[in-house]
């Protein structure tokens, strides 16, 4: 982390459904530009957490302080929320009736003034940037899923949001496409976005995290720079996790030889 302040700071959330306990004193900083991956054994909450910072659910207690604004605050709507941290999920929730042109143009149209300026312009810069500048009058039945996953990515992005949250971005494509998705988080598109990746595609987060926090039981249980991750230098249940995952790719190597 630098010296400036964090874009978004998790305080002690906590999510009780029933008498379940989702997430419990989930606390991280996020800093600007910085690109966090979620690691963790299914049902460790990951997914969870990412729709309380859309508040697409709402946790019990905590704060969610984004550039120092608490988002659980009452008079904060979702709706706003949504405008500043995009979140591109894992079915990618295309309109089918829509082709992708007005896929990307359906939220900027019912926001108003404010984002419909210009906004057809940016559709097609976003769809040229992600690869599908010649898919724009197609529908989503037309395209494969990792065209589909880049033009969710496109949709989010053409909001102009300040933060991006991908929620398992690799579960449905075949390696080609990870390869395509991974080239596009190193393309002009999002590198420098500040950005929230929960996955289990243990290779795809080694290429594209700066840091990797690791869940547990609702919990962060493990936090590291992805050097260090990635190394004999990481906590022992991370390394014990990681090794379970990647069974393939042998011992742990040094952070010094990273």
């Amino acid at each position: 982390m630098s010296g400036s302040a964090p874009v978004l700071s998790l305080r002690g959330l906590c999510l009780t459904i029933g008498t379940h306990r989702i997430l419990h004193d989930c606390t991280l900083d996020l800093a600007e530009g910085e690109t966090v991956v979620i690691l963790g054994p299914s049902g460790s909450g990951k997914s969870t957490l990412m729709r309380c910072l859309n508040l697409l659910l709402r946790a019990d207690s905590g704060q969610i302080l984004f550039r120092g604004r608490d988002l659980m605050a009452r008079h904060v709507s979702a709706t706003e929320v949504r405008r500043m941290i995009g979140m591109v999920f894992q079915d990618y929730c295309l309109f089918e009736h829509l082709d992708v042109r007005a896929n990307l143009l359906l939220a900027p149209r019912t926001a108003g003034a404010g984002f419909l300026a210009d906004a057809d312009v940016r559709a097609m810069n976003l769809l040229a940037a992600v690869g599908l500048a010649d898919k724009a009058d197609r529908y989503p039945h037309e395209l494969s899923g990792g065209q589909q996953q880049r033009v969710a990515i496109a949709r989010a992005l053409v909001m102009q949001p300040e933060l991006m949250l991908f929620d398992e971005p690799t579960s449905a494509l075949d390696p080609e496409s990870i390869e395509a998705l991974q080239a596009l988080f190193r393309s002009d598109a999002l590198v420098g976005m500040t950005k929230i990746i929960v996955t289990h595609d243990i290779a795809f987060a080694s290429k594209v995290a700066d840091r990797i926090v690791f869940m547990e039981g609702g919990e962060i249980v493990a936090e590291a720079a992805a050097g260090q991750a990635f190394s004999v230098d990481a906590s022992p249940r991370l390394r014990r996790f990681l090794t379970h995952a990647m069974p393939h790719a042998g011992a742990f190597s040094s952070s010094t030889d990273l």
